[in-house]
Parts: C-alpha cells; sequence; structure tokens
C-alpha cells in the first residue's frame, strides 16, 4: 500500500522561496525539519504480514534524487543523506558542496556579478576556506598556498571544489589518480622485508597460539587506510622537500620522488603502517588471536601482500577490496632524532567503495561484531561507509569508536563529521585535533576539558550508551570526558615520562594508544583501566620503530 506526503510546494519552489527571502546567499536547503519532507515518499511492502511490514522511504529531492530516487528504510539513514546531498545546494547550478561556508564562496565567485567586477579590476575577492580567517587574495593560487602553509590543508585536496562541488557517488575531496602509471615498481620488488617480529621461545609461541586459536572476546571491525611505512634517517630530505620535522602531510606532485630516493639507503626499514591499521594492530598485541578484522583498500602488488603476512604473523584478519588501477598505499617516514615526518601517499586507499562493504561476506563480519573503530581519514575515502556503520551500531546497540585523525579534516569535513556525530560513543583526539575541532565550530575556548565536556554532550541518537571523549597532549595529561543522562564527568589522567634516551620513534605513538584503549575496552574492564593500558602500549610503542611492539609479548598490569 502506498503512503504520500503531499505538499503544495515542489522542492525548487523551495529553493527560489529560500533564495528571494535570504538574497544570493541563501540558496541551500536550510530548513531541515520542512526542506527535506517535500518530494519523499513512504511503501509498506504488501507482501509482508502485519508484524513484518516495513516501511521504505523514496527521496526524489533536487538534483542528484530527482531522476534516480534513493530508498532508505530508517529515518535516520534518510536524514544522514540528506546532509550530505541535499544540504549545501546552489539552486543556480544545481552543484552540491561539502560545507555551508564552501558554498557562500561559490555563490560569491561564480554567480555575484559583482564579486565579477572587483575581479576585473584586480581586487582581492578569494577568500579563506576557513570563515574565521579574514585573508583575500588576489587569485586561487595564492589561496591553496595558504591553507597549505597556514590551514594545513593537504597539497591533495581538491581545492576547485568551489567551482565543481562534490557528486553523490565520491564526496572524497583528495585527488584520485586513476590513470597514471605505476612509478613505484622498484620499490615494489624491493619490499621483499623479513618479518620484524621476533620468533621468541618456541615452545611458549606454539601453547599460545593453541590457547588463542578460539576467540573469547567479540569480533572487532577498523576500517581505514592500508599503507606501508618506509622508515629512514634524514639524508636532508626534510630541507629538500620543505618538510616540517614533526608534521604530517599527503604527498603533492614534488614530493613522488622522495619514495624513490629513501629506498636507496642500506638502513631503510619497511613496516606495516595506515592509522587504523596501526591502531588495531595494537589492539591484536593485547587480544587473542583474530580477535579482530581490518578492512580497507590495496593495490594488486607485493606491498599488499606484506601487509598481509604482517597482519597474519600478528593474529590479526585482513579482508582488503583490491583496486588493480593504483598500487598500494605508502607513507614516507623521516627520522631526526625523536621527530619523525610523514609524507603519505594514499594510492590504492583512496579508492574503498560501498560496494565492497555491502558485499555478503564482509556485511557478515560487520553484523556480527560488537565494537567498530573508523579513522577520520576515512571521510575522504567513503563517507557512506561510515554513515552505514553509524546506522548498524545505533540500531543494534553496538559499540562505534571514532579518532578524529587530523586537524584539517575538521574543517574540510565539518558537514559530513556532523551529520554522524550523533552515533558516536567513542571519541579518540590529540590537543590540536580538538583545538581545530573547536576552531571549525565556533566554540570560543582552548581549553581541552572545556572542549572534550562539549563533544561530550552533543546529541546522541543511542542514549543506551554514554559518550566518552579521551584527549591526549603527548607527555601531558589525559583528558576524559564522559557524558551520561545528562551528567557529565572530566577526569585527567596523568602520564609517566619517559626518558628521552629510551623514545626511539614518535610515529604511531597515538594510534597504539588507542590500540590499547580499545582493547581494554573490549576485554570489559573499566575506563581508568581502558586508558592506563592505553598509556601502556603507547610507552611501548615509542620505544620501537613505527608500529611495532616488543615480542616476545609483554603483558599490562595496572599499577
Amino acid at each position: 500500500m502506498k503512503r504520500g506526503i503531499t505538499s503544495t510546494d515542489d522542492c525548487n519552489s523551495v529553493f527560489m522561496q529560500n533564495a528571494d527571502k535570504d538574497g544570493p546567499g541563501g540558496s541551500y536547503c536550510s530548513d531541515f525539519s520542512l526542506n527535506k519532507l517535500k518530494k519523499l515518499e513512504f511503501y509498506e511492502n504488501e507482501s509482508l504480514d502485519e508484524k513484518t511490514k516495513q516501511k521504505r522511504i523514496i527521496c526524489n529531492l533536487p538534483t542528484k534524487c530527482m531522476h534516480n530516487p534513493s530508498t532508505f528504510f530508517s529515518f535516520s539513514a534518510y536524514e544522514t543523506h540528506y546532509q550530505q546531498q541535499h544540504c549545501n545546494v546552489c539552486y543556480k547550478c544545481e552543484k552540491v558542496f561539502p560545507s555551508l561556508r564552501i558554498l557562500e564562496l561559490h555563490i560569491s565567485e561564480v554567480h555575484d556579478p559583482i564579486v565579477s567586477l572587483k575581479k576585473e579590476r584586480g581586487e582581492q575577492i578569494f577568500a579563506c576556506f576557513i570563515e574565521k580567517c579574514q585573508e583575500r587574495f588576489h587569485n586561487t593560487r595564492e589561496r591553496r598556498k595558504h591553507l597549505v602553509q597556514n590551514h594545513f590543508y593537504p597539497k591533495e585536496y581538491h581545492f576547485n571544489v568551489i567551482y565543481t562541488g562534490i557528486s553523490s557517488k565520491d564526496t572524497s575531496l583528495l585527488f584520485s589518480k586513476k590513470n597514471t602509471k605505476k612509478k613505484n615498481k622498484k620499490y615494489q620488488q624491493q619490499a621483499i622485508i623479513t618479518s620484524e617480529i621476533s620468533s621468541g621461545d618456541s615452545l611458549m609461541n606454539e601453547l599460545v597460539d593453541k590457547m588463542e586459536s578460539t576467540r573469547l572476546v567479540p569480533l572487532k571491525v577498523h576500517f581505514g587506510n592500508p599503507l606501508l611505512d618506509i622508515q629512514v634517517k634524514d639524508q636532508g630530505f626534510l630541507k629538500k622537500y620543505d618538510l616540517e620535522p614533526n608534521g604530517s602531510i599527503l604527498a603533492g606532485e614534488k614530493h613522488i620522488p622522495i619514495y624513490e630516493e629513501i629506498i636507496q639507503f642500506s638502513d631503510v626499514k619497511y613496516v606495516a603502517g595506515g592509522s587504523a591499521q596501526n591502531t588495531l594492530r595494537g589492539a591484536q598485541y593485547i587480544l587473542p588471536k583474530n580477535s579482530t578484522v581490518y578492512v580497507g583498500c590495496v593495490g594488486n602488488d607485493e606491498l599488499a601482500n606484506y601487509l598481509r603476512s604482517v597482519a597474519e604473523k600478528e593474529g590479526l584478519r585482513t579482508e582488503y577490496l583490491v583496486d588493480t588501477s593504483e598500487p598500494t598505499g605508502v607513507c614516507a617516514v623521516i627520522l631526526d632524532g625523536v621527530n619523525r615526518s610523514l609524507v603519505t601517499r594514499l594510492a590504492a586507499a583512496k579508492n574503498y567503495n560501498i560496494s565492497h562493504l555491502k558485499s555478503p561476506k564482509i556485511w557478515s563480519l560487520v553484523e556480527n561484531a560488537d565494537f567498530y573503530y573508523i579513522e577520520g581519514y576515512h571521510f575522504s575515502v567513503c563517507s557512506l561507509c561510515i554513515s552505514a556503520i553509524c546506522e548498524e551500531a545505533a540500531i543494534k546497540n553496538k559499540v562505534f569508536i571514532i579518532n578524529l585523525s587530523a586537524e584539517y579534516l575538521c574543517y574540510s569535513y565539518k558537514t559530513l563529521m556532523d551529520s554522524v556525530s550523533q552515533y558516536w560513543d567513542y571519541v579518540i583526539s590529540n590537543e590540536s585535533e580538538a583545538i581545530a575541532y573547536a576552531d571549525s565550530h565556533d566554540i570560543q575556548t582552548t581549553n581541552i576539558a572545556k572542549i572534550a565536556k562539549y563533544i561530550s554532550e552533543l546529541p546522541k541518537k543511542n542514549n543506551k550508551r554514554p559518550r566518552v571523549v579521551i584527549i591526549t597532549q603527548g607527555d601531558k595529561d589525559i583528558v576524559v570526558a564522559e557524558s551520561y543522562n545528562g551528567q557529565t564527568k572530566v577526569t585527567y589522567f596523568s602520564v609517566p615520562k619517559v626518558p628521552d634516551d629510551e623514545i626511539l620513534d614518535t610515529n604511531a605513538v597515538g594510534d597504539a594508544f588507542a590500540g590499547g584503549f580499545i582493547a581494554s575496552l573490549i576485554l570489559g574492564y573499566s575506563l581508568e583501566r581502558n586508558v592506563q593500558c592505553g598509556i601502556w602500549l603507547a610507552q611501548l610503542c615509542i620505544k620501537q620503530n613505527g608500529a611495532t611492539f616488543p615480542f616476545p609479548k609483554q603483558i599490562f598490569s595496572e599499577q
């Protein structure tokens, strides 16, 4: 039986009404409660009995769904879709933009005749993407340089999104050079590396393997960008490629030669990497074998085979989507004393898609898991995957954990983050990312405790669970805010100092903290114990090369 929501206005008239009311800047559907119901149709499956009747929501909103309607089986799923595809739409060219700020800049630079006249006179009309920043520029090249240098935007960022918008199938704001020839065959062939895992006592290892063959804890699923870390001590690379000693960037065109150069050195080391994969390998260091599964996209090459072999030896199950058009992603790790500079080339990692997630094999893993962990970098890869996992977690009262991952994500993917923030049960961040989140949301403070409290008190979909926000600050206190049933508690956890002469590599230390915290969480321990376990694993990692841990395995014990 078909049921409809009637409306005297079609959606096009709604767009025009907003434009008339708000002027050139009001061309987006801002009234969610009214506009999102236009052009919707609700259905019931007539073949089902009364108990099992299912309601469907059909979205016909312009522009993406007008000729190709989308179907949803819950209003929350439709709400996420609306936020991502219909919230920031230009009524003149019908393009969708990732945020209100980008939409406003698009209208000004593309459709405003007065701004066009100012441009012809040579005035500075190109505003910064960050709303609080008052800088203006003569051309887009100057703006791009400013965003990269002052706001740490990756050089692969799609800066022309102001003019092109985002497509319905791909919300990534990073370039994907699918037709580029593979230039890294040389270091693919040289990446035949012996495992860095010590064998330890063979008899004890055999006993541990037998004891761990049965999984005693709920399965946990991670989603992220699988990468191979290529580590080398600085040989003038920081100066040559204009790299910060402790920075992290996505590789631009000028950085591509660095991968060929670093593999020439005799002290080069290869370590399985990728933020979420590092976290999961850390968790697996503590958990029984095959407790976790990692999902991401790799190329069809030796680098992917190496990542699989390392994961298998560490008791981690991988379910990679294989992309034959691009090589496996790599990260150049330039070590300079206790500092490390990261230069990441995502390659195949950014091509993960919803089709692989929804395949019977992968989705069955999702359905059987009780914990989900997603790195913030995945917002630049497949936001639809994040939405699907969020829905699954909320409906079935499972645990959803998000890591903010990087400062620029809080600005570039603010709308996407906000569309799923209601699903967050645990939020992990460092202080820089937390401050960036606050700045992008006009929270007038840099106080970490206040920011943690604010995030913990955001609206929540699943009220059966508290929201816990964990913000690390290097060797300073870790701030934890826990909000439940209208009450919020903020706690500080001290971090024991690691002597400078014991610090080998700070790469992946934050990922290791997340791995230790999550492993303890899965095992059912208290919040305090979870934080202490995270600190313990991070301090093991900081004494190793990259995301590696000492073997034979050490056992965490509370202080």
